[in-house]
């Protein structure tokens, strides 16, 4: 994984990825997708 557009990605694409924790459709929240890596 290398950006929030690719966890998105995966999580669209590839069943049973366990990358949204909380289930509101943002992957990978804490590193790719609000975290420091986000911008």
């Amino acid at each position: 994984m290398t950006s929030c557009s690719e966890a998105k990605f995966f999580l669209k694409n590839c069943p049973g990825t366990k990358m949204d924790g909380n289930h509101d459709g943002i992957p990978c929240e804490q590193k790719w997708c609000t975290g420091s890596f986000s911008k």
